[in-house]
């Protein structure tokens, strides 16, 4: 941003040049991506579905949605007749209500029929439940919320649920947001492309997913190359 400006500067003859143009960025950290694959995947949901929080980590893994974007989801974002979901909110860890950071951050997902189903018997379960505690049940709009209706913190969802979830399957310890970046590495790993990802994720741009998920990247080009193989010479892969 202050490269940007100082650019803008430059056009109107108030710099003689940017001395931004002289600053070396600092060099991105990679951090090794953990993720789950299919299988562990399909375990996690299996025991998840003993959790009461079941629904909203099968929204999260299916979706790619960050912790604190489920968490402010209300159902008017919901529309579980056509199957989608509006990201129009997120809720930071101090319990504050932002807008997304870019355009593409606010965006509508299209749910998985399943998930669709899940989230029909869910709403339905909580509002025999909102009836039966009356005034008790805060009323909030809110999608995912505690048995009185409060919110989640995501604290609390993190450590009491997900990753008992994880100690009770036998999975690897991830982060809640970790189901994030199993969504993307799943979906590209099925041959989805990077365009989509990077579209259902709100990130900015293609090239962002693709340095964010490249150890997905091996695969993919070996997929690639079978294809070509089988395409150009009929050699299927053995």
């Amino acid at each position: 941003m202050i490269k940007a400006s100082l650019r803008q500067t430059v056009i109107w003859g108030r710099l003689v040049s940017n001395p931004a143009d002289l600053v070396e960025p600092p060099k991105r950290e990679y951090h090794e991506m953990k993720t789950m694959d299919f299988e562990q995947a399909r375990i996690f949901l299996e025991y998840a579905k003993a959790d009461p929080l079941y629904p909203m980590f099968l929204v999260s893994l299916t979706t790619g949605v960050r912790p604190g974007e489920v968490l402010a989801m209300k159902w008017s974002d919901f529309d579980l007749d056509t199957g989608t979901v509006s990201i129009r909110r997120a809720v930071t860890r101090k319990k504050r209500y932002k807008d997304p950071k870019t355009a593409k951050g606010r965006r509508l997902i299209r749910l998985a029929p399943s998930v669709a189903r899940v989230l029909r018997e869910y709403k339905a379960k909580q509002m025999d439940r909102c009836r039966a505690t009356g005034k008790r049940f805060q009323q909030s709009g809110l999608a995912f919320v505690q048995e009185n209706g409060r919110p989640w913190g995501e604290r609390n969802v993190a450590r009491h649920h997900f990753k008992q979830i994880l100690r009770k399957a036998g999975l690897p310890d991830l982060r809640w947001y970790d189901l994030r970046h199993t969504c993307a590495t799943l979906l590209l790993l099925d041959g989805e492309h990077p365009k989509v990802v990077a579209d259902l994720l709100g990130d900015a741009s293609v090239e962002t997913v693709l340095d964010t998920y490249s150890h997905v990247l091996p695969v993919l080009h070996e997929r690639a190359a079978l294809r070509m193989e089988t395409r150009l010479f009929g050699n299927s892969a053995n």
